[in-house]
């Protein structure tokens, strides 16, 4: 075969591939966003509320849930610290207790 007979891919494909790598560049760039990070409040509602679970159907040993109970006080003084008001923290306990007792 001579070598200007061979074959060629057509020319719009290597357009299209080019602008297929452009816009999905350009799509990575565009969607990136910060991270969101948790307030004080929402890491001690978590940790209060994975202890109360622990505690009611036994989910985890003996240790991971001294860990867990660690980590709610850990948590509360961070958001004691952080509290935009004093009491906050009080009424937020008080509904999860709240909470936990309807559930039980």
């Amino acid at each position: 075969m001579i070598y200007w007979m061979r074959p060629r891919p057509a020319p719009w494909r290597k357009a299209l591939t080019a602008w297929t790598i452009a816009a999905s560049a350009t799509a990575l760039m565009l969607d990136v966003r910060p991270a969101k990070t948790q307030t004080p409040l929402d890491v001690y509602r978590e940790r209060v509320a994975m202890s109360a679970a622990g505690a009611q159907c036994r989910l985890f040993a003996a240790d991971m849930a001294a860990a867990l109970d660690v980590g709610a006080v850990q948590a509360r003084t961070v958001a004691l610290r952080a509290a935009p008001e004093p009491g906050w923290l009080e009424r937020v306990r008080r509904l999860l207790q709240r909470i936990r007792n309807t559930k039980s």
